[in-house]
């Protein structure tokens, strides 16, 4: 298998004692899929199948038997299906694609061990609650950002996992136009949504402290965080309501108290939530947001 785009490297072939090797596009080494285009799309794929083997083999001996607790189901989930599925996920460049597959396989096991089936409608942070399982962003997160601490604090003049991570090629450059997404540009969004970017190379040194914030960081995912980075508008604050049709929002606390007649069906609205939902909108607050 070779790695690049040259197309005399396409050509090369290896071969000893006059037999030429085959040359293939994938292959299996210690457990992982590698690919010869980095991608790890077919590792997934392999991964969610090894794993879905497992979990389907304790079927009617264990997911199926009501005398038995969740918690007991969730450890021998944790440590038979669970741990197959994310073996080697710390050193994962996952796309937004991948990262579906996987946490879509999670809810699918973990709604098969609570018997909740999509009739019964109930979200995936509900079942995640009564699992008291992370989402598979969360776990993910913890396993790349514990070890990318302790690739730092390797010694970079022995250590070669150190040495390939701030290693450049000393010739060539990437290609203009849309770059293939790499670990250690999964690992920087991480160390930003922790808040950590500017600082993680020196607080990963303090292994107890770096341990925290990686415990820290299960239960969040990409949502919470951009939820929380996420400032209000301070002139005007966006409501879920339309009035008139036209977006505008009124906020509640500047709503008068004082009652007021529709001048369509002349019906008196003393609530501020019927105000708005009935289209009548005081003259002074047309004079503050107009």
């Amino acid at each position: 298998m070779h790695v690049g785009n040259s197309p005399d490297a396409c050509n090369c072939g290896i071969g000893i004692d006059g037999k030429e090797f085959e040359t293939v596009d994938k292959f299996c080494y210690l457990g992982s899929m590698v690919a010869s285009d980095g991608s790890i799309s077919e590792e997934i794929k392999r991964r969610i199948g090894m794993s879905l083997a497992s979990f389907q083999s304790l079927k009617c001996s264990l997911w199926k038997r009501k005398e038995i607790s969740v918690a007991v189901k969730m450890r021998v989930f944790r440590a038979i299906v669970l741990s197959r599925l994310l073996y080697g996920a710390e050193t994962w460049p996952l796309l937004a694609g991948d990262l579906q597959r996987l946490e879509a396989f999670q809810m699918f096991c973990l709604r098969r061990i609570l018997r909740i089936s999509w009739m019964d409608h109930v979200n995936n942070t509900t079942v995640r609650e009564r699992c008291q399982q992370p989402s598979m962003e969360a776990l993910l997160r913890q396993k790349r950002l514990r070890w990318l601490g302790h690739v730092q604090r390797m010694d970079i003049q022995v250590r070669l996992p150190k040495q390939l991570l701030w290693g450049r090629l000393s010739e060539g450059m990437r290609r203009q136009g849309g770059h293939k997404k790499r670990w250690i540009d999964v690992c920087m969004q991480d160390l930003k949504d922790c808040g950590v970017l500017c600082s993680w190379k020196d607080t990963c040194l303090n292994r107890h402290e770096w341990a925290n914030i990686v415990r820290a960081e299960v239960g969040v995912t990409k949502k919470e965080i951009l939820r929380q980075q996420k400032k209000p508008n301070d002139a005007l604050n966006i409501d879920n309501d339309v009035v008139d049709g036209v977006g505008l929002s009124v906020p509640e606390s500047d709503m008068p108290n004082e009652t007021l007649m529709c001048p369509v069906c002349n019906r008196v609205c003393s609530r501020e939530k019927e105000i708005v939902r009935d289209m009548v909108v005081p003259l002074s607050v047309q004079k503050q947001y107009f």
